[in-house]
């Protein structure tokens, strides 16, 4: 599940990067036309992507942390 999570994160990040990044460059004030790969859009959305795994990787660790300490406790 943590692996479909994280390819989807991946594949989120690189599609926003690559062809959505309008957004990332008016707000840096950048040259689109400077930079017709976006290269600066897609590391950032990347960085944004990261970010996002990694908040989100210590709430899945936070629950199963708090599930198995309700395990224990039942038994």
């Amino acid at each position: 599940m943590l692996r479909l999570i994280i390819f989807a994160v991946l594949g989120l990040t690189f599609y926003l990067g690559r062809f959505k990044s309008d957004w990332l460059y008016a707000m840096f004030d950048q040259d689109m036309s400077a930079d017709p790969d976006r290269i600066f859009g897609l590391l950032a959305t990347m960085g944004i992507g990261a970010l996002f795994l990694l908040i989100l990787m210590f709430v899945a660790g936070c629950m199963a942390v708090s599930q198995r300490s309700a395990v224990d406790q039942e038994q």
